[in-house]
């Protein structure tokens, strides 16, 4: 499907239009989710604006344009309908929509509500154009069969293109947030910088941006390298764990044999100890107190002990 829109503000004499021909059509939708209002004003194509100041003037308007957007329920909408993870089984975007709409309709009844002039068009390569531009506007019938020779000839395939004009950029986001619902277009949350993305792969993690920790690294990049370090960490720990918890266990069970029927209660207490001490470490690590690295770091220092102790 191939998409062509413009938004055309102000009056005659100063307008301006924006076309995202050639892209994928939801990422102005991407745009406004992250806020990157610069990113989706860059693509602004100003008409008669010949200085900075006047490119500065329309880039505000997109930007208070779409301010506007924000006062609505357009993003508790988009989490609960477009995230693929916000329900635990699989449902299609226009189903978790038509649920959203039910329990809100007095509400948001209007929510992708949008203006347009819908043009249809065609387009073609450069060359087409190059070749078929000295044609343009002649009204020849002639010229219609001289025309279709010429593509023939190059095996021209020229596009029916659908254009919709709008006189928002509110109004263009709700159609494009609208035909995402309708081609099940669902979008995550990148683990790493928290945007917005549409993932290639359902089991996909990481958005393809540049990673906040490491410009030289996507997100995807560091995700990967993030999760080999902490499996490492983990591993480590993993191992460190076995390490002290059999040897600790191994001089408890001899302390049984040597001292019956009792056995050497020093050593079962260094055992407990040292096991307690260590779930306490894993839940100050699950609820965020304390880092593997803590964790690592005691249990090196634990293993370092040639004699038992209180695992303090």
């Amino acid at each position: 499907m191939f998409y062509g829109f413009e938004v055309v503000t102000g009056h005659t004499h100063d307008q301006f239009a924006w076309d995202y021909g050639g892209g994928e059509f939801f990422e102005p939708v991407l745009d406004f989710l992250n806020k990157n209002y610069l990113s989706l004003a860059g693509g602004v194509i100003i008409n008669g604006v010949s200085t900075p100041s006047e490119a500065e003037r329309h880039i505000d308007m997109v930007i208070d344009d779409l301010s506007n957007l924000e006062q609505t329920a357009i993003r508790e909408m988009v989490d609960m309908v477009l995230l693929s993870d916000s329900i635990p089984y699989n449902l299609s975007c226009e189903q978790k929509y038509s649920a959203y709409m039910t329990i809100n309709l007095a509400n948001h009844r209007y929510l992708l509500d949008y203006s347009a002039e819908v043009r249809v068009e065609t387009t073609g390569a450069e060359d087409y154009h190059a070749h078929t531009d000295r044609f343009r506007n002649s009204g020849k019938q002639k010229d219609f069969f001289t025309l279709c020779d010429v593509i023939n000839e190059n095996n021209y395939t020229p596009l029916l293109v659908t254009c919709h004009v709008f006189r928002s950029f509110c109004d263009m986001i709700r159609f494009l947030m609208s035909e995402m619902i309708r081609l099940n277009v669902s979008i995550k949350k990148c683990k790493n910088c928290g945007k917005y993305y549409v993932p290639s792969r359902s089991d996909a993690l990481f958005c393809s941006g540049v990673s906040p920790q490491d410009e030289k690294k996507t997100c995807q990049e560091y995700g990967k390298y993030s999760n080999y370090l902490e499996k490492t960490r983990t591993d480590e720990a993993t191992r460190l764990y076995k390490q002290i918890y059999n040897a600790k266990n191994n001089r408890a069970r001899q302390g049984k044999k040597k001292y019956p029927p009792n056995g050497n209660p020093p050593w079962n207490t260094d055992l407990e100890g040292f096991i307690a001490k260590a779930n306490a470490y894993k839940a100050d690590i699950k609820g965020g107190i304390k880092s593997e690295t803590e964790y690592i770091e005691w249990l090196k220092s634990m293993k370092e002990k040639k004699v038992f102790s209180n695992a303090t």
